[in-house]
C-alpha cells in the first residue's frame, strides 16, 4: 500500500512539473491545449499601433485624427503618436494610469 501512495505522489509531482513547463513554452507544452497561456502576455504587449495625427488632413490624409488629444485617449501602453506638420491649438492632457516613464531625471 506505500508502494502505491508513493507513485501517487511522485505522478502528482511530475504532474506538476508538466502543467508548469508547459505554461512557460516548449515543445511540451505546445502539446498541450494550456502550453501557449505564457506566450498570451508576450504576444498582447507586442501589439502595438501607431497613430496618425493630421490637423488639416492635407499632410497625411488618412491620418486617424485631427487631434492630439484624440490620439492619446486612444493610444494604450506601446503605442505612438505620430504628429504631421501643423497647428494644434488644444491642451493635451496625458493621465494613463499604465505608463512607466521614468520622472525627474
Amino acid at each position: 500500500m506505500r508502494k502505491g501512495k508513493m507513485m501517487g505522489k511522485i505522478f502528482g509531482i511530475a504532474l506538476i512539473f508538466v502543467m508548469i513547463g508547459s505554461m512557460l513554452g516548449g515543445s511540451l507544452g505546445a502539446a498541450l491545449p494550456f502550453g501557449s497561456f505564457g506566450k498570451q502576455g508576450q504576444a498582447l504587449a507586442q501589439d502595438s499601433k501607431t497613430w496618425y495625427v493630421d490637423d488639416d488632413l492635407q499632410d497625411y490624409p488618412s491620418a486617424d485624427f485631427t487631434k492630439i488629444q484624440d490620439a492619446v485617449n486612444a493610444a494604450s501602453a506601446g503605442d505612438t503618436i505620430s504628429g504631421y506638420p501643423g497647428t494644434y491649438s488644444e491642451n493635451v492632457d496625458v493621465d494613463k494610469n499604465h505608463l512607466n516613464y521614468p520622472v525627474g531625471k
